[in-house]
């Protein structure tokens, strides 16, 4: 087991010596993920100064919401956002050599690459939930306390699957999309404006009033 594992843990733990050898620029690449983290928040918080609720929310429950959400894309940035060097991958012809190791490709993929810097998006969405969930008026219960461990957990299998899905759409397009498919454009309004009112329709049929 530990020989099947072992060049998984080797390739990352090279990637994080190589990044962390050049101390000035890995500082500043973990500073500019902080400052996007930073600005998003920023523009809840100036949201919030001029509306008291939205959505039924308070400042504190959309910034917990936000924290939630915030870090489970930041850790699945982290650990697989690098899929997006894909295109690369395949143009150059890289990609070749994953096949021929006796390991998943995309597991190889996944453990390729890891950008540090992506942590100090983490590390701002830890910071503002730390800050919010005591102005938040919750009854803790056990079942709480697990949905608050699981959410996080659960965002970053559903961003990391996204980002695996996208990967998945470059073998077809390789950064490219199809001329033909631009005509797509007005079926695929068509398309969703049959589903859009379908929706209302049965909506509507199910709606039974309010009793007045």
């Amino acid at each position: 087991m530990a020989e099947r594992w072992g060049p998984y843990r080797v390739l990352p733990a090279s990637r994080v010596r190589s990044q962390t050898a050049y101390r000035r620029s890995f500082v500043l690449d973990v500073l500019g993920s902080v400052s996007i983290g930073i600005v998003e928040f920023g523009e809840v918080y100036i949201i919030f100064a001029n509306v008291d609720a939205l959505g039924g929310l308070d400042f504190a429950g959309v910034a917990l919401v936000f924290a939630l959400a915030n870090l489970a894309f930041a850790v699945a940035d982290l650990a697989v956002g690098h899929l997006d060097q894909l295109p690369r991958y395949l143009r150059t012809g890289t990609l070749d050599a994953f096949l021929l190791r006796p390991l998943p490709v995309l597991a190889q993929l996944v453990t390729s690459d890891i950008s540090l810097r992506r942590l100090g998006r983490a590390t701002v969405a830890l910071g503002i939930l730390a800050a919010v969930l005591p102005h938040n008026d919750i009854a803790w219960t056990p079942a709480r306390v697990i949905l608050l461990v699981a959410a996080p957990l659960a965002g970053t299998a559903i961003f990391a699957a996204l980002f695996v899905l996208a990967g998945a759409v470059q073998f077809w397009l390789v950064e490219g999309l199809p001329q033909w498919l631009g005509w797509c454009t007005p079926l695929a309004a068509v398309g969703i404006w049959c589903l859009a009112l379908l929706g209302w329709r049965t909506g509507l049929r199910h709606y039974t009033g309010a009793g007045s």
